[in-house]
């Protein structure tokens, strides 16, 4: 008898632990958000961290490309036609529609010039932020205006209505594009096609050996960051990232590499080239 007594109250507690589940499981699912896209776990309450979810340095990197000439610029829209000759047909047309994210990630990289960059787009947020807060007020350039103008007329305002993850970028894509309709908006364009002017310095005049001291990768076998490998790496790898994972954008990280000659092939072969041109790509201020 007692040994039945004891089976029945283990019942009632599993039932009524089992009822209490169902009963409070509408105020859990209110609290927390499951994007299977994403496959994260995404806290609705406005006080949660949002720059973490990335969109801030994708904001940031929609925003330069907008107010650049990248898609004007030939060279680079060479590799990537070269690289689209490589895929079947359904996949050039899916990268196709998302050829932006290749153009955005070159020119915000060229502007920004940080390869700690590269790593994540929240790790692109805090190298701008940071950039946009410690420039000398001696140098600053057309870079420093375009991140000025994003943080003072553009963050604030995604920042205010933007309380967590967000399931479509349209929403900050179309706050960028409407401001851009503006004159003193669209006046601020960071180029990327500009020839050398004549009062540049040469490599001569800045004591070095040659003119690829920023590229010194390309021709050597010294462990060094290639700056420029480095990119055009990363920018691909961001332009391919969701049709070869099954995760969102937003999540996409990038690990910066040591190139040398002879690395540095895979990536000629990825763009289907045998050399780059230096010049063409010094173009970029």
């Amino acid at each position: 008898m007692r040994k039945t007594l004891q089976i029945l109250l283990v019942f009632i507690m599993t039932t009524l632990t089992t009822l209490q589940f169902f009963i409070l499981g509408s105020n859990i699912t209110n609290e927390k958000q499951y994007n299977s896209y994403d496959n994260r776990l995404y806290n609705k309450r406005k006080e949660e961290k949002v720059d973490s979810f990335g969109w801030g340095g994708l904001a940031i990197q929609y925003f330069i490309f907008v107010h650049s000439d990248i898609l004007q610029n030939k060279y680079i829209t060479e590799l990537k036609d070269s690289f689209l000759n490589t895929k079947s047909f359904e996949d050039k047309k899916t990268l196709t529609s998302r050829q932006n994210i290749f153009y955005s990630s070159i020119v915000s990289s060229a502007l920004l010039l940080s390869l700690y960059s590269t790593t994540d787009y929240t790790e692109f947020f805090a190298e701008s932020n940071s950039k946009w807060q410690t420039f000398n007020d001696n140098i600053k350039n057309k870079s420093w205006e375009v991140l000025n103008y994003f943080f003072l007329n553009i963050y604030k305002l995604l920042k205010a209505n933007t309380p967590g993850a967000l399931k479509d970028f349209n929403y900050i894509k179309n706050i960028i594009d409407k401001d851009f309709k503006k004159e003193e908006s669209r006046s601020l364009i960071f180029r990327t096609t500009l020839e050398k002017p004549q009062t540049d310095l040469t490599y001569e005049d800045l004591y070095y050996e040659d003119a690829n001291f920023g590229m010194r990768n390309f021709n050597s076998n010294a462990y060094w960051y290639g700056f420029v490998p480095n990119i055009l790496d990363y920018s691909l790898n961001a332009w391919t990232y969701t049709l070869n994972n099954n995760l969102h954008q937003y999540s996409f990280a990038y690990s910066f590499k040591k190139y040398n000659s002879v690395n540095i092939k895979q990536i000629l072969k990825s763009f289907n080239q045998e050399s780059f041109n230096i010049d063409e790509l010094r173009k970029t201020k």
